[in-house]
């Protein structure tokens, strides 16, 4: 295969300019707010998972009416 010859048609811009400090502060800015997002969400999911374990502990144990009260939390 034979070398590519730049003819000056194709010439490469460099169109990689660094981002302003705005951007840059926004970004970070937003990737914390996503991380306390899903800080918060595993912390409420592990909470629902301990209630979904106590209901299924109230119904294999046939304590229907202590059932009402957990739903009602």
């Amino acid at each position: 295969m034979a070398p590519r010859v730049n003819d000056g048609d194709n010439e490469q811009h460099n169109t990689d300019k660094p981002a302003p400090r705005l951007a840059l502060e926004s970004a970070a800015l937003a990737s914390e707010q996503d991380l306390l997002v899903l800080r918060l969400f595993n912390h409420y999911r592990h909470d629902w998972m301990n209630d979904i374990q106590i209901l299924m502990g109230y119904v294999q144990l046939k304590k229907y009416d202590k059932l009402q009260a957990m739903m009602e939390k």
